[in-house]
């Protein structure tokens, strides 16, 4: 699955975007979360990354981040980036996201 997200992921459309994460982590084994639309990205984007971490573990979902330069800047500036699976492009993140499902299933 991979949820395009576009525009401005503020303290106003966060809420929705969690919620839209939520609905698909229980229903598919792997997601990517492709934010090259988004121009801004504040705190509550933020907030939302690291809820969407912790949910992935508990549905043991793989999942990978494609970050433009909005959002891996308050992603390095935070140290997030660090712990989150950060990509560049699409191939990458699918890449990445398959490996890491492999891993989960044990092939």
């Amino acid at each position: 699955m991979v949820i395009h997200v576009s525009g401005e992921v503020d303290i106003v459309a966060a809420p929705t975007l969690r919620h839209c994460i939520d609905e698909q982590l229980g229903k598919v084994r792997s997601l990517v979360l492709d934010l090259t639309g988004t121009s801004f990205f504040g705190a509550a984007g933020l907030s939302v990354l690291v809820h969407t971490a912790d949910r992935a573990r508990q549905h043991e979902v793989s999942w990978a981040l494609i970050c433009p330069h909005a959002v891996l800047r308050p992603l390095t500036v935070t140290g997030l980036s660090e712990g989150l699976p950060v990509c560049v492009d699409l191939p990458e993140a699918i890449a990445a996201v398959t490996t890491e499902q492999a891993a989960l299933s044990g092939s």
